[in-house]
């Protein structure tokens, strides 16, 4: 018997071997996931290359679309001014590389459409595709190192992640906030590591991409990493505004320009579809929107209709994200705790948090899954979260925009995550905890 149990230990090096069937129950979401957006993936392309005409329920962006978030950021990046010409509010870090990567190859921005087409578009697209895809692995070969996760388990998970819905949504869009998920994940693995000073320089980098990932500065405050804070936030400020100052009319036009568009993406009302503003949002705002827009039947009008409502959730959003901060500061509150319920928030928080997002969920998630070995309600919460759910229609818009039963499934997942971390740790907020239960006194309690 002795013998026999050694063996099995040495077998599976995984913590405990419950840990392999928590960890494979996720994979079958991810299978399931990955399944329905391939087969979809080829119905759409088939249909759209046949001149079949294309599915209402689109699970990801028409052929108009397929790339644009990408190259529409090439081609306006092409003179530097963005934010007087345009009203964009991405990232002036990001336009700086386009302009730079414009320079390099002036067939880029001859064409805002057709050079996607192109092989020099498809090859920088590739490039950034894969870049994207090696930070990921990157990340997860270091957390699968971390916990002895075998070598076929990190091959399937690979595979998988990278033909799932999320990532295949995210590259269809080809949004370049598949790269900053990707610097998140190496943040916060170096942040597992204890390499804070790096990690702090990978988040400020990712901020300076993506904004709202500012949200996990807060790890800094609640372990009293002060230099980590100050590097990563004055090393974020100075990507910015360095940026900012190579653009046509100078730092303060631009830092104006930006703001102002920043706070009218901020209100809604910029779209004149209301599909397009609810069709891929993943967010709290989504949650209320879309019942609402089906009940009042304004799908098709102005989402400038949403912002009195909007003005309302607001305060639900920042509520949310004030609670998931606070959390965090709860002492026996555990780190992959901390993680999973600020990327929930960050994800919730936002007015328009497109389904492109969602991979920065996946290293949180596994991170969460492979610390608790013995759970098995967070593996269907995280699946039920990535697997698509685009097949059920609120509404249809031809052949562009479709709001689906995924715009209000996804929130409420993300807020069963939440509730189900505060629910695990609950016994982390009294104040008073028993001193033993063989103690024969009714209020027999230790205190700190």
């Amino acid at each position: 018997m002795k013998g026999k149990a050694k063996k099995t230990a040495k077998s599976w090096k995984f913590v405990p071997p419950v840990a392999e069937s928590s960890f494979l129950m996720f994979k079958w979401f991810l299978i399931i996931s990955t399944a329905g957006a391939a087969v979809f993936f080829l119905y759409y392309r088939l249909l759209q290359y046949s001149g079949l005409g294309l599915p209402k329920v689109n699970l990801l962006f028409t052929a108009k679309d397929r790339y644009m978030d990408f190259f529409n950021m090439v081609f306006a990046a092409k003179n530097l001014d963005t934010y007087v010409r345009y009203s964009s509010a991405s990232s002036p870090v990001f336009f700086l590389l386009c302009n730079m990567l414009n320079g390099a190859i002036p067939e880029l921005s001859a064409s805002q459409y057709g050079v996607r087409y192109l092989f020099v578009g498809r090859a920088v697209f590739a490039a950034y595709t894969l870049l994207s895809l090696g930070l990921f692995a990157l990340a997860f070969n270091g957390l699968f190192k971390k916990f002895n996760v075998p070598g076929k388990y990190r091959l399937w998970f690979h595979l998988i992640f990278i033909f799932s819905y999320p990532v295949v949504f995210a590259v269809d869009r080809g949004n370049y906030v598949l790269l900053t998920a990707a610097l998140m994940a190496l943040f916060l693995l170096q942040y597992i590591n204890g390499k804070t000073f790096f990690a702090a320089l990978l988040l400020a980098f990712a901020v300076s991409l993506k904004y709202y990932f500012a949200v996990f500065g807060v790890l800094f405050v609640i372990d009293r990493k002060w230099r980590d804070a100050c590097v990563a936030t004055l090393f974020a400020a100075f990507l910015l505004c360095a940026s900012l100052a190579f653009f046509d009319g100078g730092f303060l036009a631009n830092l104006k320009g930006l703001y102002r568009n920043v706070m009218t993406y901020n209100t809604v009302g910029q779209s004149e579809r209301m599909a397009e503003v609810l069709g891929h949002n993943t967010s709290i705002y989504a949650l209320f929107d879309a019942p609402y827009c089906a009940a009042k039947k304004i799908y098709g009008k102005s989402s400038a209709l949403l912002v009195p409502l909007n003005s309302k959730i607001k305060l639900l959003a920042n509520a949310i994200l004030l609670l998931v901060v606070s959390l965090g500061f709860v002492p026996k509150i555990k780190l992959h705790d901390k993680f999973l319920l600020l990327t929930a928030g960050m994800l919730l928080f936002p007015l328009m948090s497109g389904d492109y997002i969602m991979p920065a969920f996946f290293f949180p998630a596994v991170y969460w899954i492979l610390s608790e070995p013995n759970d098995r309600v967070m593996p269907w919460l995280a699946g039920l979260y990535v697997i698509c759910k685009r097949y059920i229609p609120l509404y249809n818009h031809g052949d562009d925009f479709s709001v689906t039963i995924q715009a209000v499934l996804n929130p409420l997942v993300l807020l069963g995550v939440i509730g189900y971390i505060v629910w695990a740790r609950r016994r982390s907020f009294l104040w008073c905890q028993p001193v033993s239960n063989s103690v024969k006194k009714a209020q027999a309690f230790r205190c700190p």
